[in-house]
């Protein structure tokens, strides 16, 4: 498709998220997470002593660190 400043753009297909093995991520729900969390803050930056997600994900990976 040529663009008004003689630029030409070509569109493709579109990226599909896959796995390895060529699974398709989106095709089953998506990735299933190791730990859930629904401890979303609100506003300001999180830190590990006010976000019980990022103490989780901390600990998880320091036992697998």
């Amino acid at each position: 498709m040529p663009g008004t400043d003689g630029a030409h753009m070509r569109a493709s297909q579109p990226a599909v998220p896959a796995l390895a093995g060529g699974r398709d991520i989106t095709a089953s729900g998506g990735l299933q997470p190791d730990v859930a969390c629904s401890d979303y803050p609100h506003g300001g930056l999180p830190t590990p002593a006010d976000d019980r997600c990022i103490a989780a994900a901390l600990k998880l990976l320091a036992r697998h660190g």
